[in-house]
């Protein structure tokens, strides 16, 4: 039997309660701290005593209204399913699930609509938690999931752009396979982790193809892998003299009396490569020379500095201070930049950045529309299935997520369906014609 506890939102009392199934504790599978923390705190409240009223609660309500909250968001955190009825004003339909979350998140406070029923409900699932849930619902979950992913994948580029471009190119993975060819993977699919832990959704064709072939062969059915991916660029690290010079203005302009007693120690390398490091690979920094191209810029940088210094004082303005670095650069730009160009080469410190105009596929000859009816077909297998293993373990009515995820799987496709943009015709100007020797010309306006 489920363990079906109701919670109401703090800011509508009045509303009929959201029912919420707590085994979905057990069954899913999502590692977050919204639900660790919620089966924690269900495991704590089914050791404590039911009380005959409220007025006896064993322990503060304002400690038990907590728990509450944080055992509603680890079910939802676990899986959507959880939600059994969303609840809603009297005499009027159940709110839709959006309602209750915004962008993922659960914006409003829950509380137990009825503590005492709720503590029994909590003890007995405490009871119960070496009973293993069934096959049906773990695989409903898992089920549900995937359909989520696929959504995910169809509107990851909003709600009014196609994430495959007007401009894409397609071709099938097999096409190219060198050993530097590496793909990115929309969707987070597990089985395609990339070789480089640092950027795992990019992986080699080659390994894309062989898991395809054991996880998904038609390269057709989104619950299983990916139907498309999208090319890549290999992005190396490298510094440039705008990075240099920008790191020594700022820390000369804040820490004048560091930077000139310490010259090119004292300017703020550390900020400058995390600056640099900031949305790439994580650990890129890890395989970057640091320390070697500091020693190649300090003849240079203490020069610059020290001259710096020496055409300026604490008197002097600011916008007198960057002129002068300024100077100095331009005058030094040659020696910098060929120091700069020889430590840039010597690097191998890289990642990938996504090339949404090259589409990768797993089934030879797939077109923008193939792929569309892919996941979509996809999709709509999935909640198929959820419904039919729903009623197989004695469900009737769908849950509001499959209603939710089948209006959202109907926007992405009617996004992805949509023609792109076509671009704006040229406005055709007349000619100019000279003006009169007599007459002014007349003013131009352009809008």
């Amino acid at each position: 039997m489920p363990h079906i506890v109701e919670f109401r939102a703090t800011a509508f009392p009045h509303y009929r309660p959201i029912r919420v199934d707590l085994d979905y504790l057990k069954i899913g599978y999502v590692n977050s701290r919204a639900r660790s923390d919620g089966f924690r705190d269900a495991i704590e409240m089914a050791h404590l005593e039911v009380p005959e009223s409220v007025e006896k609660l064993p322990i503060p309500e304002y400690r038990l209204n907590v728990m509450a909250h944080r055992i509603f968001q680890g079910a939802i955190a676990s899986s959507m399913l959880a939600i059994v009825e969303s609840g809603g004003p009297k005499g009027a339909p159940d709110v839709p699930l959006s309602n209750i979350l915004k962008n993922g998140m659960v914006p409003l406070k829950y509380v137990f609509a009825d503590p005492i029923a709720a503590l029994q409900t909590v003890r007995d699932f405490g009871a119960n938690l070496k009973v293993s849930p069934t096959p049906e619902s773990v695989e409903m979950v898992i089920l549900a999931e995937n359909v989520n992913r696929i959504i995910n994948i169809m509107s990851s580029s909003g709600l009014y752009e196609s994430p495959i471009p007007a401009n894409a190119v397609f071709e099938y993975a097999k096409d190219k396979t060198g050993r530097e060819d590496f793909i990115f993977i929309p969707g987070n699919y597990d089985e395609y982790a990339g070789e480089d832990e640092n950027t795992p959704a990019f992986v080699s064709r080659r390994q894309a193809l062989l898991t395809s072939a054991k996880k998904n062969p038609s390269g057709l059915d989104a619950l299983k892998g990916p139907v498309f991916a999208y090319g890549s660029r290999r992005d190396d690290f490298q510094i440039d003299i705008d990075d240099i010079e920008s790191m020594v203005s700022s820390d000369y302009l804040n820490d004048r009396d560091i930077v000139e007693d310490t010259r090119t120690d004292g300017l703020g390398w550390e900020e400058m490569w995390d600056d640099r490091a900031t949305c790439r690979a994580e650990g890129i920094l890890d395989s970057v020379e640091t320390e070697t191209l500091k020693e190649r810029l300090r003849p240079t940088l203490d020069r610059i500095i020290e001259n710096i210094g020496n055409v300026t004082d604490d008197d002097s303005s600011d916008e007198d201070v960057e002129q002068a670095i300024t100077h100095q650069f331009a005058e030094n730009r040659k020696i910098i930049q060929d120091i700069l160009d020889q430590w840039n080469s010597e690097q191998t410190a890289h990642d990938f950045s996504q090339n949404d105009r090259e589409i990768v596929t797993f089934t030879p000859g797939l077109t923008r529309q193939g792929i569309i009816d892919a996941l979509t077909t996809s999709a709509h297998a999935g909640l198929e299935a959820i419904a039919t293993l729903r009623q197989a373990t004695g469900g009737s009515a769908a849950v509001p997520w499959e209603t939710l995820a089948t209006q959202n799987l109907e926007r992405a496709h009617a996004v992805m369906m949509a023609p792109p943009p076509s671009q704006p015709k040229p406005v055709a100007l007349p000619p100019l014609s000279e003006p009169s020797q007599t007459q002014a010309p007349a003013p131009t306006t352009l809008s």
